[in-house]
């Protein structure tokens, strides 16, 4: 029974993920928002995390399985196998899909500024970044914490303002941002993961909290139809620049600004270091905080996990693998982004 549906959905997968971007098109704007909201509703009613109890219970469903006495032991080992690549292929056809569509900056129209260009404008980018959570640093925002029981409702306003100007990203007003337990997905070199099967974002309990909102916005993203790593985190970054509240901002900058400094560091090395020296202690420290928070955290699978991610990544399309969530530094600067830190877009509203 499990291996003709294993069969089908590898053709589906395979047919659809590689080939027929106009499936991939209805999926991403007419079925994925719906189901997303059903799975998000579902989800809603258990306590916890929905994907981690559906953990316990596969694991639970393998050892009965794996212990069946009318059976050889290979026999009952390739019974886990296909159950467990069927399970995989149900979720994975899903978001895969979403690979297909139109991306987020294509919809948006936004153009290469080309080589020269790039320079001079990753520079602006970084004092308009830099200068900004400087400002709210001063205010103190990030001595005002985000509650876990507050995610959701952050970043439903956050994305309801950026719906206006990209109805695209329409979806669940409300869904569940999930943890497991504390240390789990830091292991495994993880902030964060979206759940295809339970339509559950995920982010990491011990993170650094200047660092969560912007991590549950790009798992979010997720939930809205955007599969990709780089356009994820755009996404996200819009929608917490054009929120109300000041934590979404903070979190928001911030984190692209780390990825900025990335970026000065591999191409304009002295000028990184320039604005490094120019950085507020404050900003600094934060810096570090988040930066130390990774080396103690990382555990030993996290180099095996960052390779099933990269492979997954390539197979769904993207030959950057997982070099490509850096690539939101490249979609920013394609941005009216000036607009978007001056707060316009919150003006214009």
């Amino acid at each position: 029974m499990l291996r003709p549906l294993l069969a089908l959905l590898a053709l589906i997968l395979g047919t659809l993920v590689l080939g027929a971007s106009p499936a991939a098109e209805g999926w991403r704007l007419a079925v994925h928002p719906r189901w997303a909201g059903v799975l998000g509703w579902l989800s809603g009613l258990v306590p916890g995390s929905a994907f981690g109890w559906g953990l316990v219970l596969l694991l639970a469903l393998l050892v009965v399985l794996g212990r069946d006495p009318r059976r050889p032991v290979l026999a009952r080992l390739g019974r886990i196998l296909v159950l467990g690549l069927a399970l995989l292929l149900l979720g994975l056809l899903g978001f895969g899909l979403l690979h297909g569509a139109e991306r987020h900056s294509e919809r948006l129209g936004l153009m290469d500024p080309g080589p020269e260009a790039r320079e001079e404008a990753l520079a602006r980018l970084e004092r308009a970044l830099r200068a900004e959570v400087e400002s709210l640093l001063q205010r103190g925002v990030q001595r005002q914490p985000v509650l876990e029981v507050e995610l959701a409702t952050v970043l439903a306003g956050a994305f309801g303002a950026l719906e206006q100007e990209c109805p695209w990203l329409e979806g669940p007003s409300v869904a569940p941002v999930r943890s497991l337990p504390e240390g789990w997905l830091a292991s495994l070199g993880l902030a964060g993961f979206y759940s295809p099967w339970t339509g559950e974002p995920h982010v990491e309990r011990g993170l650094p909290r200047v660092v969560v909102l912007s991590t549950a916005a790009h798992e979010w993203a997720h939930l809205r139809g955007e599969a990709r790593e780089d356009e994820a985190s755009l996404v996200g970054w819009q929608a917490l620049s054009a929120s109300e509240d000041p934590r979404a901002r903070l979190s928001g900058h911030f984190v692209l600004l780390r990825s900025v400094w990335s970026a000065l560091a591999r191409t304009q090395h002295e000028a990184a270091q320039v604005a490094r020296s120019q950085a507020s202690t404050e900003l600094l420290r934060l810096q570090e905080e988040v930066d130390a928070y990774w080396m103690r955290s990382r555990g030993a699978l996290s180099g095996a996990a960052r390779r099933t991610n990269d492979a997954y990544l390539r197979l769904a399309g993207d030959p950057r693998g997982v070099a490509s969530y850096g690539g939101v530094v490249d979609l920013v600067l394609r941005d009216d982004w000036p607009r978007r830190i001056r707060g316009d877009v919150r003006r214009e509203r």
